[in-house]
């Protein structure tokens, strides 16, 4: 049970590490708002997968810029924890912002067309 506690613990805090270097050495457009999801730490405290939201859209942009930068942020959040080993940084993509927008659009298309479909039986 304290594991899991401690994990729950470390998951914050590289949470909020990692979304403060993002803050402080990423260069996105305005346009662009990326932020830290969540954060999943392996048990072993080998790996940490640190779920990237992007709105509007994750880009090739953004894919390439945590490709190229990934060593350079992995070494700013080593400096800032102080635990060994430090997991290693997986970056994944959380698209559920963009799934959820999705869903919003195709409801409101079907509210559109039943509206439509409602006033054709009227006339």
């Amino acid at each position: 049970m304290a594991a899991s506690y401690r994990l729950k613990q470390l998951n914050s805090l590289i949470q909020q590490l990692f979304s403060e270097i993002l803050q402080k050495e990423s260069n996105f457009s305005e346009e662009v708002f990326v932020s830290v999801s969540k954060v999943e730490v392996s048990k072993d405290l080998a790996n940490a997968k640190v779920f990237i939201s992007v709105f509007p859209a994750v880009t090739d942009e953004i894919k390439e810029y945590f490709k190229k930068n990934i060593f350079a942020l992995q070494q700013l959040l080593n400096k800032k924890l102080d635990i060994h080993p430090v997991p290693k940084i997986l970056i994944m993509y959380d698209d559920s912002e963009a799934k959820a927008a999705h869903i919003d659009a195709l409801l409101n298309q079907i509210k559109k067309d039943a509206r439509r479909s409602r006033k054709r039986k009227k006339d």
